[in-house]
């Protein structure tokens, strides 16, 4: 479980931004203000709402549910006492926001005052449409979780098995922190995650789950972060899924898929989107030319113009990671040279087996441990690479292209300046 416990300190922020995310849009477009604060004699009115337990919805807040709400937002820490004195007086779901409330201001009381709820709701009786005791009951747990209380988490499977065949959406919060705590409850927690991907009517809830997955497992679910972003008919979802989880996790099957939904996808901007990521994230010469080919085919002509200036200024990806040793560096810039000959970026096969004499004479003197002529021959290789790209027309049947010499060119640069 120790690969479990290294990612478990951020999950608890990292889940809460996620369950704000459908909300944040509408948030900033209506609280521009916000950091203004409010004025004191507005706080008291929502203080005072607190107690009023009717609805109308012509007031702002006077109704408790509605004030809670505002004292959440505007961090209303006087209003501390008043919740514990009035939240008895709310209806049932309105008492879990108290609850929320005195979490999100750091009440001292909050976990005294979640449990004293747990024990309430037994009482409860629950109207037709109403939340069920279950779902009341685990919007606490869920504060108790982030209050680091987990000895309630039998509910989450109770409030699970209570909704099937529907999906319980507001366990996919809770399960990873019982993956981490209850190692005998781990795989049937995994397997509701699983059930979430895979069978929820909501791409959104489908997302949530992966993220809640892939902070536990990480790149061993894979196959499911490529399969929702195949299946997610939003394609605003589809986007997040390559952003987060497809650049985090680069493969070549993530690289094969990629090319495919370049050609399938049915979003223009997320077409571009693939395009940019081959080139950013992998920009091998085999990445190159086939967003260069594809990028003809694209039928909106404002990304067909996008991809095209990510082609034009495109540099190659230099070797990064330091622990990567420099003669798996040096057969990178082989390969490439090789590459680039059988894209016709390199004319001449004589002049390929020159480039390529100068790099194995680098790395023989590489091996024998003789790095300034190792970085001689590199420094010819490029040398010969910018000359004959400047003076094509003299070089003749010498000829390096445009895209040949971006390889070539600037990734011999990235071994000289590391030598």
């Amino acid at each position: 479980m120790s690969h479990l416990l290294t990612v478990n300190n951020n999950y608890g922020e990292k889940m809460k931004l996620i369950k704000l995310l459908p909300f944040l849009v509408f948030y900033f477009s209506t609280h521009t203000l916000f950091s203004q604060g409010i004025s004191e004699e507005y706080k008291q009115e929502i203080i005072n709402s607190l107690s009023i337990t009717t609805f109308d919805s012509c007031l702002t807040v006077h109704y408790g549910g509605n004030a809670i709400e505002a004292v959440i937002e505007y961090e209303i820490y006087e209003a501390i006492p008043v919740i514990i004195e009035h939240i008895w007086k709310q209806g049932p779901y309105y008492q879990t926001r108290f609850i929320d409330a005195l979490y999100q201001l750091e009440a001292e009381e909050t976990e005294m005052m979640a449990l004293a709820l747990l024990d309430s709701i037994d009482t409860y009786e629950v109207k037709e449409r109403d939340f069920t005791k279950l779902e009341l009951k685990l919007l606490v747990v869920q504060t108790l979780f982030y209050l680091g209380n987990y000895e309630k988490y039998q509910i989450v499977f109770d409030r699970i098995n209570e909704a099937k065949p529907e999906l319980a959406y507001g366990a996919i919060y809770l399960l990873p922190e019982i993956i981490w705590r209850y190692p005998e409850h781990e795989e049937r927690a995994k397997n509701e995650l699983i059930q979430f991907i895979q069978n929820s009517d909501h791409d959104l809830q489908k997302m949530y789950a992966a993220f809640a997955i892939d902070t536990v497992y990480g790149e061993s679910m894979i196959d499911y972060y490529l399969d929702l972003f195949v299946s997610a008919g939003d394609y605003s979802i589809r986007l997040v899924i390559l952003d987060d989880f497809l650049t985090k996790y680069k493969s070549t099957q993530v690289n094969n898929l990629l090319r495919q939904r370049l050609y399938e996808d049915g979003h223009g901007y997320n077409r571009y989107e693939i395009a940019e990521h081959l080139l950013k994230y992998y920009g091998t010469p085999s990445d190159y030319k086939f967003v260069k080919d594809y990028q003809p085919n694209e039928l909106d002509v404002e990304m067909k113009e996008w991809i095209e200036s990510d082609l034009t200024h495109f540099m190659p990806i230099g070797p990064i990671d330091s622990t990567i040793s420099m003669s798996k560096i040096l057969d990178t810039l082989t390969s490439y040279t090789n590459q680039c000959y059988g894209y016709e970026w390199l004319k001449d096969e004589t002049y390929k087996n020159e480039l390529l004499t100068k790099l194995t004479n680098a790395e023989n003197y590489l091996n024998a441990g003789d790095s300034l002529n190792c970085k001689t021959e590199v420094t010819a290789f490029q040398i010969s690479v910018d000359m004959v790209y400047q003076n094509a027309e003299e070089n003749y049947p010498k000829y390096v292209s445009d895209e040949g010499y971006k390889f070539l060119y600037y990734y011999s640069g990235y071994i000289i300046e590391r030598l």
